[in-house]
Order: structure tokens, then sequence, then C-alpha cells
């Protein structure tokens, strides 16, 4: 990926800042602002490790394509997204958003034909994380449904040992008792 690969290198910060963008498409527009504005990884950890995660992926998708390097990343940005319900195509969907930042970006050098063919490469390593990121974000949900199980059977095991104990009243505390009354 000789041409190619010195031009991603060349345009990096233009392209992780284009697809950083278009990952906080999915996100109301005033938390894109924030998300955006904000520099700071305590006041903003959704954002700043969305933009690391990015910078991260992208490196090793044009350097080497190490899948456990790209995993690790996508996982710490899926689960933020899986966790605030996103639907499994928005969660996912700015993986393929670096393809047109790409192209966007590269316009010039990609009418050159041995990076136009080198492209093809690189597009399918993009394919290949958006693949991770929706195995990802399926077991993050699992995961997630899971423990809203658990904290079902929790509460059922609590309210059943406070029935058994009889420290279950049939109506409202003595208190709400009154308020009703009046």
């Amino acid at each position: 990926m000789g041409k190619l690969k010195a031009a991603l290198l060349a345009r990096k910060a233009a392209i992780v800042d284009g697809w950083f963008d278009e990952a906080l498409s999915s996100y109301a527009p005033e938390a894109t602002l924030f998300f955006r504005r904000e520099r700071n990884r305590f006041a903003n950890p959704v954002g700043s490790g969305l933009r690391t995660g990015i910078e991260a992926i992208f490196t090793s998708l044009v350097e080497e394509m190490d899948p456990e390097v790209i995993c690790r990343h996508l996982e710490e940005i899926i689960k933020v997204r899986a966790i605030q319900g996103l639907e499994p195509s928005r969660a996912v969907s700015f993986v393929f958003g670096l393809k047109q930042v790409v192209r966007q970006q590269l316009k010039e050098e990609l009418r050159q034909a041995a990076a136009a063919a080198e492209l093809e490469g690189f597009e399918a390593r993009v394919d290949q994380t958006a693949l991770f990121a929706f195995d990802i974000y399926a077991r993050c949900r699992e995961q997630l449904a899971e423990l809203r199980v658990n904290e079902i059977k929790r509460n059922v095991f609590s309210v059943m040992e406070r029935i058994r104990r009889g420290e279950v009243l049939s109506g409202p505390p003595d208190g709400e008792k009154e308020q009703i009354a009046e």
C-alpha cells in the first residue's frame, strides 16, 4: 500500500477529524457540539474516548491491520453506543464513514491508478473492521440484557425474602395512609 499509505499518513489529522465528525453524526446536535468542543478527557470521556479510539483504529488500518488493537479500541467506542441504546446500524455506521472521508480527502491522489488500486485493499480492511464492530455490539447488548435479567432476579428475590419475613405490607406505609385520607 505504498502511495496510498503515504497519502493516508500525510492527511492523517484531516482524515481523523473528518471521521470523528462522521461518528458524531449519530448523536443529537447538542451532544455533538459538546463532544467536539470539550477536549478534557475527564469532562468529556465519551468524546475523548471516541477521538482516541478513532485515531488508533485509523493508524492500525493504515499500518498493519492488527485485529487485537482494532477490537480493543472498537470495544470502548461500541460499548458506550450499546449502553446508550443506539440501534445496531447507527452504532456501527461510523466505521463505514471512514471510506467516504478518505475518498474526500484523497480525491487528487486517487486519480492515480496505483493509489486507486490500493484503495480496494484499504476499504476491505474497513469492511472487516465494521464486522468486528457489529460482533462487539451484539456481545455488549447480550451482556446488558443479562445484567438486566440478573437485576430483576435480585429484586424479586429481595421482595420474596421480605414477604417471607413478614416485612411487606398489603397497603401503603402508615405515613402515606394519612396523605391519602386528606
